[in-house]
């Protein structure tokens, strides 16, 4: 029996939903908000039981401006349940746990803090050690092991575990099916070469407020080199000359070396010093970048590949060259 069907982007939800069986019991499909309005329309066609929402960020800062406001479209998927659906709120952020007030559906809750339902502590990642957690929960405490690195991934991890939980799944079926998840490709995904380093490939978005997420997991990694090589950020407010001034200092805290690429690439406003010994290099292009790596090297390397989509910072074409293995490995 198929038991779960999922989609990813928005645009394919029609599609995906057309291709279900009438045995599929589970149909789970992350929503975008993209445009204001456009939710709306989704939540109608896909008429949610449950409804689970992480947190509210500025991710689409120039569309809407404000988190309330980004709170307000996405609470319409909250909204939608009837009352016989579930709402699985974050309770460490206000305007998430505040939906739990348009609803007449169940609403459970998970975070950090002592008033979650669903509690996540002892929370553990250090690379090459994947994120490990356990969640207390109606008496119980459960610990969780995954594929996943980045203890920032506590937060969909509890999200997935309280969901499970309250939908009647038996907690050993949830905490193996956790277990056997593999990582999202280009999610803070180690991609290992045979000769060379090992990348950590987070390129699918850089929104500023979370840039510190993936610098964290390079800090606190097990790794004799840490190198870090930045591209364009997205969704943030003020001048860019300030954020990517910023994004420098910080990455240079993480690690000992910062690659800057795109068109803020100048915006550094890294020392002379750093400059002269190799601390912060300004690359001209991504093949640039990509030769850069390549003369250098080293097999305990360990190096982070952060920028948003667009810039194609993915590393196969450096990789091929580092004779990359057969499959992506966790």
């Amino acid at each position: 029996m198929e038991t779960l069907a999922s989609a990813v982007v928005t645009s394919d939800i029609v599609k995906s939903v057309a291709r279900l069986r009438r045995s599929t019991q589970y149909y789970v499909a992350e929503l975008s908000v993209g445009r204001r309005g456009h939710l709306k329309h989704v939540v109608r066609m896909v008429q949610p039981d449950v409804a689970i929402v992480t947190f509210i960020g500025i991710e689409h800062y120039k569309e809407y401006r404000t988190r309330e406001n980004i709170a307000a479209e996405k609470g319409q998927l909250v909204e939608a349940l009837s009352d016989t659906g579930l709402a699985v709120l974050n309770a460490d952020d206000d305007l998430t746990l505040a939906m739990r007030h348009g609803t007449t559906a169940r609403t459970v809750t998970f975070g950090r803090g002592p008033g979650a339902d669903f509690r996540a502590t002892a929370i553990a990642s250090r690379y090459p050690e994947c994120l490990r957690l356990e969640v207390e929960w109606k008496g119980h405490v459960t610990p969780l092991e995954t594929r996943i690195l980045g203890e920032h991934f506590w937060l969909p991890v509890t999200a997935a575990f309280a969901t499970a939980i309250e939908l009647g799944v038996p907690v050993e079926r949830a905490r193996a099916r956790i277990a056997s998840f593999e990582p999202i490709p280009d999610r803070c995904q180690p991609f290992p070469t045979r000769t060379g380093p090992v990348f950590i490939l987070d390129t699918w978005k850089a929104p500023w407020q979370t840039l510190g997420l993936a610098f964290d997991v390079l800090r606190h990694a097990q790794a004799k080199r840490r190198r870090i090589v930045l591209g364009m950020l997205s969704d943030y407010t003020g001048s860019p000359k300030a954020k990517y001034r910023d994004a420098y200092r910080d990455a240079r805290d993480a690690a000992d070396q910062v690659i800057f690429v795109g068109d803020h690439a100048h915006r550094s406003m890294a020392s002379q010093d750093d400059r002269a010994t190799g601390r912060f290099v300004e690359g001209r292009s991504v093949k640039a970048v990509a030769d850069l790596i390549l003369q250098q090297a080293g097999t305990d390397d360990l190096i982070l590949l952060k920028g948003s989509r667009d810039l194609h910072l993915e590393p196969p074409p450096v990789c091929r060259r580092l004779q990359l293995p057969n499959r992506m490995e966790p």
